[in-house]
């Protein structure tokens, strides 16, 4: 059974995303600016759970210089690079400690909190999203980003072929590298969405940098992938007041979910949002999608589009007023607690854990 340490040791040798990217990555920090627009954040707790290398939490408090912005990570390698970054672009509003998701308690509170690619790689998910949550302040959001089976499929299979042969060896990371290249695996680069979230700053070094995200997706001891129903049960047990589905990502697009057709203002989404008639092709169509609740319109959206993952928000108290409109028409109400669909045609290949 893989454990939080198998995880750690495999960042510790190939720190994500590589250290090789020698400038932040402005991403999140870009959708922050437009979600939350004209708030600076002054005198606000920002909270990264699980930062990596720290390219896009240092790019955040750039941006947020009147914050106080923390990140946590297990792996001391991705944390040394993330101080080092801080340190070269002068960002003196950011610290970095070391902690686990599965039992950290950091004695503060925090008014966002992002967390994007890590809970599908913890022992429990659900426990360390319930972990990470009960760091929320009372009118605190967090965002969480995780891997979605549909469109992950054909990737998290050739990645269970590569763990059985893998039997031999798996002290060394590197005959796991050799065995991933034998069998030619090479994630897409816009696999994810568009290449330029996952790979600015790495100039002519692209692929040996991209080396780390192979890793990441092949090698990587514990992942799990969800259908959007699986993914909001994790906040099951959270303490948050509501939950929305945020995003799909598909191969080269990241595309926001508008589940009420609400008024899009393009200055507060950085990214287009779907358009609900374009995806369901007829009148007929699109007035049977109207008449379903939004956990039934996710799941038909998510069987159109084949999402590889899916962004969520949630929060405290009326939270939702802080993003644009659209969210708030993507309320999931009630929370979701048991599970609704009626059918699931897709295979989803879970957690395989390496064997010892």
């Amino acid at each position: 059974m893989s454990t939080t340490s198998d995880v750690r040791s495999m960042y510790e040798s190939h720190p994500y995303p590589s250290p090789l990217a020698d400038t932040p990555n402005d991403g999140v920090a870009d959708i922050m600016s437009a979600w939350f627009k004209g708030d600076d954040f002054k005198g606000k707790k920002i909270l990264e759970a699980g930062c990596g290398s720290g390219h896009r939490l240092v790019a955040v408090a750039r941006r947020y210089p009147n914050a106080k912005v923390l990140g946590i990570d297990i792996s001391r390698t991705s944390l040394k690079v993330a101080r080092d970054l801080a340190k070269k672009y002068n960002v003196t509003n950011i610290e970095f400690r070391e902690e686990n998701l599965l039992n950290f308690d950091l004695g503060e509170k925090f008014d966002f909190i992002i967390c994007a690619g890590v809970i599908h790689h913890t022992e429990n998910p659900a426990a360390s999203l319930e972990n990470v949550c009960n760091h929320l302040s009372k009118s605190g959001s967090i965002f969480i980003w995780v891997y979605h089976s549909c469109g992950e499929h054909k990737r998290l299979l050739e990645r269970e072929l590569l763990h059985r042969l893998w039997v031999e060896g798996r002290d060394d990371l590197n005959n796991g590298i050799d065995l991933m290249n034998e069998l030619a695996l090479n994630l897409d680069t816009d696999q994810y969405s568009t290449d330029e979230l996952f790979l600015e700053g790495y100039g002519e070094k692209l692929s040996s940098a991209w080396l780390a995200k192979n890793v990441d997706a092949y090698l990587n001891p514990i992942v799990n992938a969800y259908r959007t129903e699986p993914a909001l049960e994790l906040f099951s047990n959270c303490s948050i007041d509501w939950v929305a589905v945020e995003s799909f990502s598909t191969v080269g697009a990241y595309q926001g979910v508008n589940l009420g057709d609400c008024i899009i203002d393009p200055s507060r989404d950085l990214f287009p949002v779907i358009k609900n008639k374009e995806l369901l092709k007829s009148d007929k169509l699109l007035s049977e999608f109207q008449k379903l609740d939004n956990l039934d319109k996710s799941a038909v959206m998510e069987l159109l589009l084949f999402p590889t993952g899916m962004g969520i928000v949630a929060g405290k108290g009326n939270s939702y007023r802080d993003y644009p409109e659209r969210i708030e028409g993507n309320l999931i109400c009630p929370l979701v607690t048991s599970s609704r669909l009626k059918t699931n045609y897709m295979i989803t290949p879970q957690a395989l854990a390496p064997r010892k």
